[in-house]
């Protein structure tokens, strides 16, 4: 029997389009009903491995540059507190006060007799001769020289002495960066030295004044 041209053939089912259509409406569902929960921790997790190290940089740099910026302030005023208690004899001994025109810092003065002969001032060596126990301090001693034998009294050991001298210590002091407690302090230090005679001419002038 003769087939007819226009009889057509049904079309062969596409598995590959069924497939796709199942897909697309798989995505639909899926994008209309949200992200899952472990879907969101995953994510949050991962940005928060990308953003600490960051933040931390970002403190380590903020904390340097506050300690730099300090430093350099505090060596500033050191120097003109170094200078200016160098160049007046009547000094405190030892005193605690908050820098001119910045509270923010702490000044501490230190006023020693120092032998550089040594390296000790006379407590460290006087502290030296009580530990031992035995002989005399050795601080502030010279040979008599010219002095026909006879024996210097402490005044002129300690004026012909060219050893010994006289040491300005300045600390100034600043809150440290992570000092929440008020207790952690930065601190630069800054010595001068002067010889016990140039204060032994200088007295008597302070003195008409």
């Amino acid at each position: 029997m003769p087939i007819s041209a226009d009889r057509r053939q049904p079309a062969p089912s596409s598995r590959t389009g069924t497939t796709s259509a199942r897909s697309r409406t798989a995505l639909a569902a899926r994008a209309s009903a949200g992200f899952t929960l472990l879907e969101i921790m995953a994510t949050v997790a991962l940005v928060g491995l990308l953003v600490l190290p960051m933040l931390e940089v970002r403190e380590q740099a903020t904390a340097r540059a506050y300690k730099a910026s300090r430093m350099n302030a505090a060596m500033d005023h050191a120097e003109r507190l170094l200078v200016k208690c160098m160049s007046t004899v009547e000094v405190y001994d030892r005193y605690e006060s908050p820098v001119e025109l910045d509270p923010q810092f702490t000044s501490i003065l230190t006023l020693e007799e120092f032998d550089v002969s040594t390296g000790l001032t006379r407590d460290e060596a006087d502290d030296m001769q009580d530990t031992e126990g035995e002989g005399e301090s050795l601080f502030g001693a010279v040979i008599p020289g010219d002095a026909g034998g006879g024996e210097l009294d402490e005044d002129d050991e300690e004026r012909n002495n060219p050893h010994l001298m006289r040491r300005f210590r300045i600390r100034v002091e600043w809150l440290s960066w992570d000092g929440e407690d008020d207790e952690s302090h930065d601190h630069v230090d800054l010595e001068g030295y002067l010889p016990r005679i140039w204060e032994r001419e200088q007295e008597p002038e302070d003195a008409d004044r």
